[in-house]
């Protein structure tokens, strides 16, 4: 487990979602950015090579097949059908910036809305079973969908 230092604002623990999740280390006010991760891109023809990787579950989706993995903690995020997240590409900063849809409590585990329920690739755990209410965050889950695989 990554214990926060004095500066970080996020570390990575063990989560009772999935393996590892991000967690808060302060307090989150709604629409404050919680971490801001530089992506590498990836090509198609490496995506699908990371495919057959123990990567593959923390590449992100990109068009045209095409890949990108999100460095700090960008690839840990847990799915949720009601985050209190939301990531969206920044592709000037070549960044995914993972912003709080509304107050997140320091110890928190920070979530995401990888795509509406019906279109995930996985059985959603932790709660997560019903249709998500992102409605107004709709663009963002498919942007988090695009870019997550």
């Amino acid at each position: 487990m990554t214990r926060p230092s004095g500066r970080q604002q996020v570390y990575a623990a063990p989560s009772r979602r999935h393996g590892r999740g991000v967690f808060a280390a302060r307090r989150f006010r709604t629409g404050e950015v919680v971490e801001r991760c530089p992506i590498l891109r990836v090509s198609a023809r490496d995506r699908a090579l990371l495919q057959r990787t123990g990567l593959r579950g923390y590449v992100y989706q990109r068009r045209r097949g095409a890949g990108a993995i999100a460095l700090g903690l960008g690839s840990l995020y847990n799915h949720s059908a009601d985050p209190n997240a939301e990531c969206e590409l920044d592709l000037d900063d070549e960044s995914l910036v993972f912003r709080a849809r509304r107050a997140v409590a320091a110890g928190e585990e920070i979530t995401i809305s990888y795509a509406e329920e019906s279109e995930l690739w996985f059985t959603a755990r932790g709660g997560a079973s019903h249709a998500s209410p992102n409605g107004a965050g709709r663009r963002r889950s498919r942007a988090a969908r695009d870019l997550r695989e």
